[in-house]
C-alpha cells in the first residue's frame, strides 16, 4: 500500500526537519496507518464478498440446493459462521510480518554502522566525542 497522498508531504517535511525521534514517532505512525488501512480492506473486501454471497444463496434458493433441507443448512450455515473474521486474523499477522521485515530491511540498508574491530572502536569513539561536543557547545553558549 502506499503513502495517503494528503499525508505523505506531512512526514517528509518532519524527516528532514526534526529531531530523530520524532522521526521515529512519525514513522510508527505511518507503519499502524498502513497497518490499519490494510485489515480494513481486507474487512471490506471479505464483508462484500459474504453479502454478495448470501444474497446469492438466497436467489438460487432451492432450486441450485436440490431440496428444502440443503437450502435451509446452507443458509444457516452461511449465515451463523462469519468465516471473514476468521480470515481477518490471518491477513493482520501476515501483513504485519510484511510490514515489520520492510522495516527492518530500510533500516538495515539506512543504518550500517561497524561495531567490532579497528572500525568498530573507531565509529564509537568518533561517535562518543561528537556527543561530547554537542554538549560541550551547549554549555559553552550558557555563560
Amino acid at each position: 500500500m502506499s503513502y495517503f497522498f494528503f499525508i505523505a508531504p506531512i512526514f517528509r517535511y518532519f524527516r528532514r526537519n526534526h529531531s530523530l525521534s520524532l522521526r521515529y514517532e512519525m514513522e510508527e505512525i505511518l507503519q499502524s496507518s498502513k497497518f490499519t488501512l490494510i485489515i480494513s480492506f481486507s474487512h471490506l473486501l471479505f464483508f462484500g464478498w459474504y453479502i454478495v454471497n448470501t444474497i446469492l444463496i438466497r436467489q438460487l434458493g432451492e432450486a441450485f440446493f436440490k431440496n428444502f433441507l440443503n437450502y435451509t443448512v446452507a443458509r444457516g450455515v452461511y449465515c451463523t459462521v462469519p468465516t471473514y473474521s476468521l480470515g481477518i486474523v490471518f491477513i493482520g499477522f501476515k501483513s504485519l510480518r510484511h510490514l515489520n521485515i520492510q522495516r527492518h530491511n530500510r533500516i538495515q540498508t539506512t543504518v550500517q554502522i561497524k561495531s567490532t574491530g579497528r572500525e568498530g572502536a573507531k565509529n564509537y569513539e568518533n561517535v562518543i566525542s561528537s556527543y561530547w561536543n554537542s554538549i560541550s557547545h551547549g554549555l559553552d553558549g550558557m555563560h
